[in-house]
C-alpha cells in the first residue's frame, strides 16, 4: 500500500522560527524510508516560477528551513527521486507566503511509495511522523490514506481526478471531484476534506459535530488519539492498521464517520 496525507493550516509558516526549524528536521528526519533529497521552490506572482536547488545531501535541514522561511517563495517541493523513472515519496508544503497555489489555506502533502521499506524504518514510525509534522505546521485538519495504485495516492493527495476517471478508484474520484473543482479555495477554512483511513481534525472542527465523544459513540473508531498542540489537533484512526484502510470494517467506519461530519464537509455526499 502507499501511504499519503494532505493537511491544512492557515497560520503563516515562515514568521514562526521555531516552527520552521523543526518543521525541517522533520522532513529530513531518518523515518522516510526514502528522504526526500531533491529541492524545488515556487516563486510569488507576478512572475510565478518553479526553480530548481541543488539536491539535498543528508542532514541539511538548515537550508530547507532557509528555504521555508526565504521572501521569495510560496511552496518548497521535495522528492526522492533515484531516476526520472522513479519516485518514492514526495512533499509540497506552503512557505506561508501568498502563492497561486494556496486556495485560500496553506497546505502539507507527503506521498510514500508503498512495498519493501529499508530498515529500520517501518509504516508506524511514518505515520508518527507525520504527526508531528502536522503539530509543527499547526494544522487544523486533514487526512491520512493508503491505496494500491500511486497514481490514486498522488490524486488523494492533491483532490484531483486521474486523466482518465473510470481507471480511479471511486471512493476518492467522486468526492475530488466535487472539492478540486468546486470547494478548492474554502478547503481547510470553511470546510474540511472528506475523511479516510486517518482524519485530523482540531477542537474547534470536532467542537462542530459532536466533539469525541459524538465520534467515538457514532463512528467506534479502532483510536482516537489527542496530538496536542496549539490547534489541540485530534487524529481519528478508524481501523488497527493502515493495511486495512480498504477493507469492508474500515470502509463502514468511514462512511460513519462522513455522515457525521457533513455539517463541515462542502458537499453532502450521501
Amino acid at each position: 500500500m502507499n501511504l499519503g496525507v494532505a493537511g491544512f493550516f492557515q497560520t503563516a509558516l515562515y514568521a514562526r522560527e521555531r516552527d520552521v526549524t523543526n518543521v525541517a528536521q522533520l522532513l529530513q528526519d531518518s523515518r522516510w524510508p526514502w528522504r526526500p533529497n531533491l529541492y524545488e521552490y515556487e516563486t510569488l506572482p507576478p512572475k510565478v516560477r518553479t526553480r530548481k536547488d541543488k539536491a539535498l545531501k543528508r542532514d541539511e535541514s538548515e537550508r530547507l528551513a532557509a528555504g521555508l522561511r526565504a521572501g521569495d517563495r510560496s511552496q518548497v517541493m521535495l522528492m526522492s527521486a533515484p531516476t526520472a523513472a522513479v519516485v518514492r515519496c514526495m512533499c509540497t508544503i506552503s512557505t506561508g507566503r501568498e502563492g497561486p497555489r494556496t486556495r485560500g489555506s496553506y497546505v502539507y502533502t507527503a506521498c510514500q511509495l508503498g512495498g519493501e521499506w529499508p530498515a529500520p524504518t517501518s509504516v508506524e514510525a511514518w505515520v508518527e511522523l507525520q504527526h508531528e509534522v502536522f503539530v509543527a505546521c499547526r494544522m487544523t485538519s486533514g487526512v491520512l490514506f493508503a491505496w494500491p495504485e500511486w497514481s490514486d495516492t498522488t490524486a488523494d493527495a492533491f483532490f484531483t481526478t486521474r486523466s482518465n476517471p473510470d481507471e480511479q478508484d471511486a471512493r476518492l474520484r467522486d468526492e475530488n471531484e466535487a472539492m478540486g473543482m468546486h470547494f478548492g479555495s474554502r478547503l481547510g477554512k470553511e470546510y474540511v476534506r472528506a475523511p479516510r483511513w486517518g482524519t485530523y481534525l482540531s477542537k474547534a472542527w470536532l467542537d462542530r459535530i459532536g466533539g469525541v465523544d459524538a465520534v467515538r459513540r457514532e463512528v467506534a473508531p479502532a483510536a482516537i488519539r489527542d496530538l496536542g498542540g496549539d490547534e489541540s489537533l485530534v487524529f481519528v484512526q478508524l481501523t488497527t492498521s493502515v493495511a486495512d484502510a480498504l477493507s469492508p470494517e474500515a470502509d463502514a467506519k468511514r462512511i460513519a464517520l462522513r455522515r457525521l461530519m457533513k455539517p463541515i464537509l462542502p458537499t453532502p455526499f450521501l
